[in-house]
């Protein structure tokens, strides 16, 4: 006759359960793992839009001091916004005001604005 010791009925359920803590810890540390890289990128693509809405407001002010130096249409556009004009990802917009004698552009990513003022002197 073969005594089996009363311990190692335990021992199975104690594996068991350590197991099953187990897994359900890497589960926890696996989905805040993953949100955490969500929001890191989530933060990424809004910076990437907010500096591209940025030059693309910058291009708004090129094309404004383009058409102050060659006088294109001035009468027509006195206070009134040009665009959107569409350029890349995004587009832009500009006013600009002559008796203020201040240029507005306004570039826009996929909902984020970016807005640039220039006060010129005119010649």
């Amino acid at each position: 006759m073969v005594i089996r010791p009363f311990m190692k009925k335990k021992k199975k359920g104690i594996i068991l359960l350590s197991v099953i803590i187990i897994f359900i810890t890497l589960a926890i540390a696996g989905t805040s793992l993953a949100s955490f890289f969500l929001i890191v990128n989530s933060l990424a693509t809004n910076h990437a839009n907010s500096t591209k809405a940025f030059y693309l407001a910058e291009a708004g002010i090129s094309h404004a001091i383009f058409i102050l130096r060659n006088q294109a249409g001035l009468d027509e556009l006195s206070g009134k916004e040009i665009g959107p004009i569409v350029l890349g990802d995004g587009a832009y917009r500009l006013t600009i005001d002559f008796n203020r004698e201040v240029i507005t552009a306004t570039g826009t990513v996929e909902g984020i604005d970016r807005t640039i003022q220039l006060k010129y002197k005119p010649l």
